[in-house]
């Protein structure tokens, strides 16, 4: 916020400078977090991730995935693992939490954690929490 106020030639400012150096300081000791969620490139693969990004549902399951591409559900789950780099499951429950950032700008955490499929908000921030280091509620809009 203090860096908000500088003017553009802060570096004639003591105090200007101090602000921007401690910003360039906090901001190298972060670790990146990674906003999306691998595509494979191959059917059917691709087909079932676009549909769950469209509309992320927690009932979903690894067997109704594999059960859509016709393949038994180990195999499904190695070649997913092999394209994305991630399980099935994990990959759907990175894809619910990035779903939920643009929500959580305009809707409380319960409506959030309801409208995803959350047994409740309480798990919903500790999955929030776990995945990007923040707490869900600092999202929202101010």
């Amino acid at each position: 916020m203090a860096a908000a106020d500088l003017d553009a030639d802060y570096a004639a400012d003591r105090r200007g400078s101090a602000v921007m150096a401690l910003i360039l300081l906090e901001t190298a000791a972060l670790s990146e977090v990674p906003l999306h969620v691998a595509l494979p490139h191959e059917q059917p693969f691709a087909r079932l991730c676009r549909d769950y990004l469209a509309d992320p549902d927690l009932a979903v399951t690894n067997t109704d995935w594999a059960r859509a591409a016709a393949m038994s559900e180990r195999m499904f789950t190695r070649r997913f693992r092999g394209l994305t780099g991630t399980s099935p499951a994990a990959w759907r429950s990175r894809a619910r939490l990035l779903a939920s950032i643009p929500l959580l700008r305009h809707r409380t955490v319960t409506e959030v954690a309801t409208v995803l499929g959350y047994a409740s908000p309480a798990a919903f921030s500790y999955a929030f929490t776990r995945a990007f280091d923040v707490p869900p509620s600092s999202m929202r809009r101010r």
